[in-house]
């Protein structure tokens, strides 16, 4: 797989096989501040979320999967 921006390749990477709706993303290829959030563990994320509200610490907390209430 290869990226162009303007005729120059800017990112390639092999091309993954995987199940539809997968994605395989090189940590390189992402903003810095998107690299720091990929790797908060669950239950930082949803602690993040009911900062914004009871609600989005729900839903955070139902997709992450975390079963523990985080506080």
């Amino acid at each position: 797989m290869e990226l162009f921006h303007d005729g120059v390749r800017v990112a390639s990477h092999a091309r993954s096989y995987g199940r539809k709706g997968s994605a395989v993303i090189v940590d390189e290829h992402r903003p810095r501040a998107h690299r720091d959030y990929g790797k908060w563990p669950p239950e930082r994320v949803v602690a993040w979320a009911e900062t914004i509200g009871p609600n989005v610490g729900e839903l955070a907390r139902a997709v992450m999967r975390v079963d523990a209430q985080v506080r």
